[in-house]
């Protein structure tokens, strides 16, 4: 079986740890030794760092049939033990999510709404350029566009 990474991170003063096993579709896996007081959005992020991005897709996390959780702790997902096996996948952008993040609107998982796009157009506030995703190659302004881009802190490296 191909492996991405294995990470092993020993958190001992947050409580007691489990080891996971994180498997895509086409049998690449990542190994992780995290705290069960670790949330689901925690989880996820060390996950996203591992695995390489997808354009046009985000990263779908699950434990068995139920999607990892973002806000409850491994624990209160029932994720513990010495062998937890979770599953992740690629899947097409959310494009509601996307335009709701991008005119902030209320998301759930806002921070993860842009992963995957690779082109926004039309871009009229420079508060609109929070967390851009490293998976972004064009960027377009939109006409009315008038800001400084002093407080912009990073754009992503494949911006072309």
């Amino acid at each position: 079986m191909a492996s991405y990474a294995s990470c092993l991170l020993d958190l001992p003063s947050l409580g007691p740890s489990v080891k996971i096993e994180v498997i895509s579709l086409h049998g690449q896996s990542l190994h992780f030794s995290v705290s069960e007081s670790l949330t689901g959005r925690e989880l996820r992020t060390m996950i996203c760092e591992k695995v390489p991005h997808k354009p046009g897709a985000g990263l779908f996390v699950q434990h068995g049939s139920l999607p990892l959780c973002l806000d409850k702790t491994l624990v209160q997902q029932g994720i513990l033990g010495d062998s937890v096996i979770l599953s992740y996948v690629h899947l097409p952008v959310d494009i509601y999510a996307t335009w709701s993040f991008v005119k902030r609107m209320q998301y759930t998982e806002k921070e993860f709404s842009l992963e995957g796009i690779t082109k926004l157009v039309g871009i009229d506030s420079v508060n609109q350029l929070v967390d851009l995703p490293v998976s972004l190659r064009s960027l377009t302004f939109s006409h009315i566009f008038n800001e400084a881009l002093d407080d912009v802190k990073c754009f992503p490296n494949g911006l072309l």
